[in-house]
């Protein structure tokens, strides 16, 4: 007799509440919880393949060990933790607690016990070497509040804002960034209908683009520079909130000094977007006093993803986009005790340069945790006509997905997409391969093309294909192709979080030969 449970889905960071039908112990279906009233029965493609996800044959169940021929043989769980245990000690012993490290990832967050056990059995062995995905991922959210400084009463909540701009999210896809995770899609349909001034920047017409009151199209990496042509339309027209801005801020003429060369003409000729329109986003983001602004992974993972960041801070205090004395808080705490919440400013604090120095890069522990990319062991000048930027299918995340057929029916690689017309000045057509060249290495692709996607750029997923010199590394059109390839960990990097450039990367496209791809 089928079984109804409720739970809530891992997939994603979004922790969608689920009904799971069970059989014979084993899940067949997952819905949504219609009667959920923050997430009205939302699920994704993602989320109903759980059972399949649970019943994956190739889901490790036991503990096994490889042997000297590369074989794996199950151990018990008892034997496995005590011969791990017997190495580190041995490690221990003769390099110190720093030579072991811990990193934490991105599926380490659904499960709420292990992150801080992990932590603390790390604290215990008394090594300070604890790194996370922060680094690698987007830094510039916890570096740019450093720098910038905060405000204790919080940003406002985007279900009541008047205006919000979105510079390389598209949450609607990601399920983060902006609109809140929980039923993305509603909540932007629900914002679009009473009225919300949506401004989104990216260089492909994405999902939230399509329903944007502005859109501006740039450049690939060129996101500091619309900021900065915004910030100073808006400061040489007295624009945004002036009485909080003198209440509570300080250094403006230092602000109007480095943003005063991003003329709109500048902007224009250097970030391909007309004057026109960054002129009209600004005065559109500086008109409501309630509104707010997020920066996707992608423009953290560009260079100059802090600056980014920082420069969206500075355009939220321009226009007064911070909760004030005496208005609610969308959520004071329920599980856990309520954090005390001021309406005042708190001064910036040390962004890095504190805490553990690795020798890699000298680079230091910074308010983003540990630089994840110096776990990486340590180019020629050219001219490159693309730009390759980061972007999510709607049916992975990351990696995750890819062996459950039904979410890889459309494409079980990550394609190359780019516009129809370097395609066609390229000679290209839809499935061809193409090699895909930085200054530091070169990978495969499978043209696929899409109209909104800006000339100049192509939009490659991450988290694609296997390992270098592994059996399927030339199988793009089963695999796809690891974008990681094309970034440099010892250049091109940011000097202070030491994330590598892992988007709006300069390449060059050339036909693949046919036979070079499996």
């Amino acid at each position: 007799m089928p079984e109804v449970h409720d739970s809530f889905c891992r997939f994603c960071h979004a922790s969608c509440p689920i009904k799971v039908t069970v059989e014979d112990g084993r899940p067949v279906s997952v819905m949504g919880a219609k009667d959920n009233p923050v997430y009205h029965g939302y699920t994704c493609a993602k989320g109903r393949a759980l059972p399949e996800q649970h019943l994956n044959p190739s889901r490790l169940l036991r503990t096994v060990k490889r042997d000297e021929e590369g074989d794996h043989h199950e151990i018990p769980v008892e034997q496995a933790m005590d011969e791990i245990a017997a190495q580190l000690q041995q490690i221990v012993a003769e390099h110190g607690p720093r030579s072991v490290a811990l990193y934490t990832g991105t599926y380490s967050f659904p499960y709420p016990a292990g992150t801080p056990m992990a932590a603390a059995w790390l604290q215990s062995l008394g090594s300070p070497m604890h790194f996370t995905s922060a680094t690698i991922d987007q830094p510039g959210k916890m570096i740019a509040p450093a720098l910038h400084g905060t405000w204790g009463g919080g940003p406002y909540h985007f279900d009541a804002s008047d205006v919000w701009m979105l510079v390389g999210a598209n949450p609607t896809i990601s399920k983060s960034i902006g609109i809140p995770c929980m039923n993305p899609a509603k909540r932007l349909h629900d914002a679009v209908k009473r009225g919300i001034d949506l401004i989104v920047i990216d260089p492909r017409r994405s999902e939230a683009a399509k329903v944007a009151k502005v859109f501006l199209q740039p450049k690939a990496g060129e996101d500091p520079t619309l900021l900065a042509g915004m910030i100073r339309v808006i400061l040489a027209e007295g624009l945004g909130d002036l009485d909080f801005v003198a209440k509570h801020t300080r250094g403006l003429d230092d602000l109007r000094a480095a943003v005063e060369p991003f003329t709109l003409d500048y902007v224009e000729r250097r970030a391909g977007v007309p004057a026109e329109d960054v002129s009209r986003a600004a005065r559109v983001f500086a008109a409501h006093r309630n509104g707010g602004a997020n920066v996707g992974t992608g423009p953290n993972m560009a260079p100059r993803g802090n600056l980014s960041e920082y420069l969206t801070l500075a355009l939220n205090t321009l226009a007064g986009h911070w909760r004030r004395e005496g208005e609610a808080l969308p959520n004071p705490g329920v599980l856990m005790a309520p954090s005390p919440s001021k309406a005042q400013a708190f001064d910036p604090y040390p962004a890095w340069g504190f805490g553990e120095q690795v020798r890699v890069r000298n680079l230091t522990n910074t308010v983003a945790g540990m630089p994840t990319a110096a776990l990486e062991p340590v180019d020629r000048d050219t001219y490159y006509a693309f730009r390759l930027v980061s972007r999510r299918l709607p049916d992975v995340h990351n990696s995750a997905g890819r062996d459950i057929p039904k979410l890889v029916r459309k494409w079980s690689y990550n394609p190359a997409f780019m516009n129809p017309e370097d395609l066609a000045e390229h000679g290209l057509s839809t499935g061809d391969v193409i090699e895909i060249t930085s200054s530091h290495s070169s990978i495969l692709g499978v043209v696929e093309p899409e109209q909104a996607i800006r000339r100049g750029v192509i939009s490659m997923p991450h988290a694609f294909g296997d390992a270098p010199g592994s059996r399927n590394d030339k199988n793009v059109r089963e695999f796809g192709s690891n974008t990681g390839r094309l970034s440099s960990v010892d250049r091109n990097y940011d000097p202070y979080t030491g994330i590598p450039m892992m988007s709006a990367i300069p390449v060059n496209v050339a036909r693949a030969e046919e036979s070079v791809a499996s």
